[in-house]
């Protein structure tokens, strides 16, 4: 936090915190775990998206409730509350969160973080038009002065700076600037015990617009102290907009723009609040897209463009009511009343039938019906309904227009017998239905007058369309709906027994109904955008909340079998009804972990883990996904889909018992790797997977395949570090035992000199030659250990030159043959020819000499062959030995560096001479490979490409 807010450096404490957070894992910080994610959910709101530090706030809540660490929870809800309010979520949403953290803490007895969480919520309160007044914290309830004077009477400045604070808010919004002004300098005295709160943001914001909005008012000599200190709110909020744009460039443009308009620059200064507002706009900062169309419209009124500041005025309400601040709409409403729009009480469509025609009542009451639906679907049901009653219609469409394009909303049709039925078809879009004539709809569209075909056979105009050839309707009415001179809608009726069915009392009746559907239609499709919005707004915050329980559990621990088996039981509390897990282990999927959300259906679960498991040419969603490495998504698992997606009836039954309608499986991969998949299967009515779960799900394999990477590669360390430590302490061990004796050879002639006693020639003939025996063992050593180097780093040299591989061979076993002798190993020679080939000499006695070292090693007292051959252009070399025998799960792993296949106790060596044999053969283009049972020797085999490396 210092970090952030001392040295600017938001990037870096965010890094750091994240390290905090990781060692927080550890037992011994366990119990500063719920601090951690709250230190991370401040910081990340300067550099990350405002939905990571609430998701982080209110995992400190739950870690804090669950450890006992009340403090931090109930401070935690004081963040997640403020910085709701920051991305401009409902009013209602934010006191309603309000509310349950002010219940929390009141429970827990925390009077400070209380009035903490409190006064932000008067303000949110005094917005939404529940106080007096926009301007003060009092209502029934809560006495602003009692509170005050409670308040400056205590020691808690974090609580009396945000009180301050929160008042210079609620001023501002209020247009009570000078107010605001003082506010902000008692607020700011105590700024720095608010150090990384989000207040400090609004301080810079609400102080800077304040400041610009009384700047005229200010004498002369005010003028620069003003000008001085709003250009350091600006370069305040240019580095946090420069840091993280969604959050701060709406604010930074907007305090920029009135910095313009101050010094005179009125062009600069309206592309910054156009600019201003789209950046609001697109990052779903709706109270601060309403602030800039206010300030803009004072801008423009300034200079007398009275209806251009109206209409942005206008778009501020319009801002501030989505926003659900009903007491800022007040306000707007109280200084310009003639803002407000009013419905007009006439038709909006003129009508020639005369009034005597009409069924008046039948029509008033049509119209009541319509105006009292609000839910979008029910009206389209409504209006149709009463549309075929009244217009003497057999069918009906009702269309919409989306974005420019139309689509059919919903379809009625008179049935004998049955009335009117109505069915609402998802928004079918025009270009793809047959259910109207598409060439009468756009006509309409176009010259936003109706058409009345009375025998639509007849009519020539609209010969051509497809409908009209295929369905021949008798009678045809397309009626727009228009709003403010737009089309937003249309309706569609026909009539197939009689022409002229719509007459021109039906017509009227109509036309009226047409009018009050326009208004009706769009509440509804207000009201449904706002639930749409509200219902996303919800599903993110559940998925996002989904990935950051799962991505804590991903790296709580390095044992991921036990990881994955929470994970599944996560998936199925959030995401799906039953879930498995599979990993590939040496090419083949293995079943790691499944969980299933009905604990009754456990034991068909655990049947379908046992008898019907992935495998190779399976039909299983995981095999194919481990094929094409692409995720699979089956919205509807119909019997058609089980039988390609099952191995036998017996696994369609238990698929279909564990509750099966819709699956999704997606791979767990990491740098092109698959690691695995994971399975969703949901058997919720109505429900099916789409894009929205598959890219969650794919996030959470993400997570996933990060997890069990990290904790194979740890693994791996692990495993190096051991190899490392056993290798160091042989490889001790083995330059030690030649030490020893050569210090022990020297030492005994340095004793003799030192006594002046003569040596006999053959002592010091044995002394020497063991000494040298020794030099030339370290030498060996120390030559493995560097070619371990060369190898390692793909630099092993080769002087290549004609090779006489026989040759090689003998001078090789001449050379052993002491060491043979002590053994007891008789050694025997097959050639079945001289075979000369480009190879490096020496590298090539060094690996006769580890091969033939190791049949020494291992198979002492008997007997060695060697036999050498030639097969299409490949030298062989083979090497058997009768010794101890190699075990089948060691023989890919002996060629490992520091490897063996014994204990290095009873045989000793460093673990290197097959590992450096096979570099020098893979070097020359050739290969090593060994033959061998336990108990009955082994035979290792060279070969080797005559015409050298290529």
């Amino acid at each position: 936090m210092i970090l952030c807010h001392a040295y600017h450096r938001y990037e870096e404490g965010y890094r750091f915190a994240r390290v905090a957070l990781d060692l927080a894992v550890r037992p011994e910080f366990a119990a500063h775990k719920a601090k951690m994610y709250s230190c991370l959910g401040v910081v990340s709101f300067w550099s990350r998206p405002t939905d990571t530090s609430v998701e982080h706030m209110r995992t400190s809540i739950r870690i804090g409730t669950e450890d006992g660490d009340v403090v931090v929870s109930c401070y935690a809800w004081h963040h997640i509350v403020s910085q709701m309010f920051v991305r401009g979520e409902l009013l209602a949403e934010v006191h309603r969160e309000a509310e349950r953290g002010l219940d929390f803490i009141h429970r827990a007895r925390f009077q400070d973080a209380h009035d903490i969480l409190l006064v932000v919520d008067r303000f949110v309160q005094a917005l939404r038009g529940e106080t007096q007044d926009l301007s003060s914290f009092d209502d029934a309830h809560f006495r602003e002065a009692e509170f005050e004077s409670r308040l400056l009477g205590g020691q808690n400045k974090t609580l009396i700076c945000l009180y301050h604070l929160m008042r210079l808010a609620t001023r501002f919004m209020a247009g009570d600037y000078a107010e605001a002004l003082a506010a902000g300098r008692q607020g700011k005295e105590l700024l720095g015990s608010c150090l990384a709160l989000v207040h400090v943001y609004l301080f810079h914001f609400y102080d800077a617009l304040a400041l610009a909005a009384v700047y005229s008012e200010l004498p002369s000599e005010q003028r620069r102290e003003a000008l001085d200190n709003l250009s350091a709110h600006r370069e305040q909020l240019r580095e946090w907009a420069q840091n993280y744009p969604p959050t701060f460039q709406s604010a930074h443009v907007l305090v920029s723009a009135e910095l313009a308009r101050l010094s005179g620059q009125g062009e600069e200064a309206m592309g910054l609040y156009e600019e201003a507002i789209r950046s609001a706009r697109t990052n779903g900062l709706v109270q601060h897209e309403g602030l800039a169309y206010e300030y803009a419209a004072r801008f423009y009124r300034a200079r007398g463009l009275e209806l251009i500041a109206d209409t942005y005025l206008r778009e501020a309400r319009a801002c501030y009511v989505r926003w659900g601040a009903e007491g800022k709409v007040k306000w707007l409403d109280q200084r310009h009343p003639h803002l407000v729009e009013r419905q007009p009480l006439e038709p909006m469509i003129s009508i020639s039938a005369r009034t005597e025609q009409l069924d008046l009542l039948s029509v008033f009451k049509a119209s009541q019906i319509i105006s009292g639906e609000i839910i979008l679907d029910k009206l389209l049901r409504t209006l149709l309904e009463v549309v075929l009653e009244q217009g003497g219609a057999q069918k009906g469409c009702l269309l919409l227009s989306r974005g420019g394009a139309l689509s059919i909303e919903a379809e009625a049709t008179l049935i004998e017998g049955k009335g009117v039925v109505t069915q609402v078809l998802q928004s079918q879009p025009l270009s793809s239905s047959t259910l109207v004539p598409s060439s009468i709809v756009h006509y309409v569209v176009r010259t936003k007058e109706r058409v009345i075909l009375g025998d639509a056979a007849a009519a020539m105009k609209f010969a051509s369309d497809t409908y009209m050839a295929h369905t021949r309707p008798r009678s045809i009415l397309c009626l727009p709906i228009l709003r403010q001179a737009e089309v937003v809608g249309l309706l569609y009726l026909e009539n197939n027994l009689i022409p002229g069915a719509f007459t021109p009392e039906r017509l009227a009746a109509l036309e009226l109904l047409a009018s009050q559907a326009a208004i009706s239609l769009e509440n509804a499709l207000l009201l449904s955008r706002e639930q749409s919005a509200r219902a996303m707004a919800e599903l993110a915050e559940r998925r996002s909340r989904f990935l950051a329980e799962a991505g804590e559990l991903l790296s709580e621990s390095l044992r991921y079998e036990e990881t994955l088996t929470r994970l599944s039981q996560l998936c199925v509390r959030t995401m799906a009804d039953w879930c498995v897990i599979d990993l590939v282990e040496d090419g083949v999927l293995r079943r790691l972990a499944g969980a299933h959300a009905d604990p009754s259906k456990e034991s068909l679960f655990q049947e379908l883990q046992l008898h019907h498991p992935p495998h190779q040419g399976s039909a299983h969603g995981a095999t194919r996904v481990q094929l094409s490495q692409q995720p699979i998504v089956l919205p509807d698992l119909s019997d058609e889909v089980l039988q390609r997606t099952t191995d036998n009836e017996a696994h369609r039954r238990l698929i279909r018992a564990l509750g099966s309608r819709t699956a999704l499986v997606v791979p767990i991969m990491i740098r092109g790797q698959m690691l695995g998949a994971i399975s969703l299967v949901s058997g919720q009515p109505g429900f099916r997977y789409g894009s929205a779960e598959l890219e969650l799900a794919q996030e959470v394999a993400r997570r996933a395949a990060t997890a069990i990477d990290n904790a194979r590669l740890y693994g791996k360390t692990q495993e190096a570090i051991r190899v490392r430590d056993e290798f160091l302490s042989v490889a001790s061990h083995e330059l030690n035992t030649p030490l020893t004796s050569l210090s022990l050879s020297l030492q005994s002639l340095l004793r003799s000199l030192q006594a002046g006693r003569l040596v006999e020639p053959q002592e010091l003939k044995r002394l020497l030659e063991r000494a040298l025996q020794q030099g030339t063992r370290l030498g060996r050593l120390n030559r493995a250990l560097l070619d371990v180097s060369l190898l390692h780093s793909g630099r092993l040299p080769l002087e290549l030159m004609d090779v006489e591989l026989g040759a090689v061979v003998r001078e090789t076993v001449e050379h052993f043959a002491p060491e043979l002798a002590r053994a007891r190993c008789p050694i025997s020679l097959q050639e079945d020819t001289r075979i000369v080939g480009i190879w490096d000499r020496t590298r090539l006695g060094q690996v006769v000499s580890n091969l033939l070292s190791n049949a020494i090693k291992f198979g002492a007292g008997r007997s060695i062959e060697l036999h050498i051959g030639l097969q299409d252009g490949k030298a062989r070399l083979s090497v058997t030995d009768h010794g101890i025998g190699i075990e089948p799960s060691q023989r890919a792993r002996i060629f490992g560096r520091f490897e063996r296949a014994v204990s290095e106790r009873h045989y000793g060596g460093l673990g290197l001479g097959l590992y450096i044999s096979r570099g020098i053969a893979e070097a020359h283009g050739g290969t090593i490979q060994v033959e061998s049972q336990p108990g009955e020797g082994a035979t290792f085999t060279v070969e080797l490409p005559c015409a050298g490396p290529r």
